[in-house]
């Protein structure tokens, strides 16, 4: 693809969120089966996950993995990680167990975030796996999420208002490491820059006609690389990720109701 955005290649991809979430703070990002969330409110969420990894030291392009059920915490952790300057990894909860075992040992995760049920059962999962490696922590992430998600209306006006305060760049930062299937033998990980996803964002952008107020069905499972478009399009437009289970793909008339 033709880098016709040079101007933003070198732009974090939290920070062209972040641009949307100051620009319209009060209108729908998010819509998942618990209902909507606020851009001001996913941005509130994501500064908490940020501030939680930089507590723990997290270091420029740090993988983290991630481990989540499909909702709108789900996209605050992985907006929150780039906030951060680390990479995300994605663990999708329904793939094999050992699949994610050599996933975590191929990445040199030091750190999982996720939801405390799934992390749990991964945990066990690694204790009693054949091939030890050693286990990265596990970290349950909601409270961090449903913590900055009672903020006073206040405190979002505050955070409204205060300046842009990412310090990650982006450009040829690592912004995700996706694994392939491993077919023809181990998964092997594929290293993605901000500046691949950035122009491909905005290129996408302009040919589809995306703007604020369209909605996007989100049902690709973050393991796979459509969802990127999926979830940061809308994000970095002002639109609204309207985030599915891929389950929805195979009921050909719950599909079309959502559609409806």
């Amino acid at each position: 693809m033709t880098l016709a955005y040079a101007a933003d290649l070198d732009r974090n991809i939290f920070a062209l969120f972040e641009q949307q979430a100051a620009r319209r703070p009060a209108a729908t990002a998010v819509m998942d089966l618990a209902g909507d969330t606020s851009y001001v409110a996913l941005m509130m969420q994501a500064h908490s996950v940020a501030d939680e990894l930089i507590r723990r030291g997290l270091a420029p392009e740090q993988p983290v993995g991630v481990m989540m059920q499909r909702t709108a915490g789900l996209i605050a952790t992985l907006l929150g990680i780039l906030e951060a300057g680390g990479c995300y990894v994605p663990l999708d909860p329904d793939d094999p167990p050992e699949r994610s075992r050599r996933i975590v040992a191929g990445a040199g995760l030091q750190i999982v975030l996720g939801n405390k049920e799934l992390l749990a059962d991964f945990g066990s999962y690694l204790r009693s796996a054949e091939e030890a490696i050693a286990p990265p922590e596990l970290v349950d992430i909601e409270p961090f999420i449903l913590g900055s998600s009672f903020a006073t209306g206040a405190e979002a006006r505050d955070a409204q208002r205060q300046p842009p305060r990412l310090d990650a760049p982006g450009g040829h930062r690592l912004a995700y490491i996706l694994f392939t299937s491993g077919t023809t033998g181990a998964p092997k990980g594929v290293e993605v820059e901000h500046r691949g996803v950035v122009n491909c964002l905005l290129a996408s952008r302009d040919l589809l006609g995306f703007t604020e107020g369209d909605r996007w069905l989100a049902t690709s499972t973050i393991g796979f690389d459509l969802s990127v478009c999926e979830i940061f399009l809308p994000l970095v437009t002002g639109g609204v990720v309207v985030l599915r289970d891929r389950r929805l793909l195979l009921e050909p008339r719950r599909l079309a109701e959502e559609v409806r």
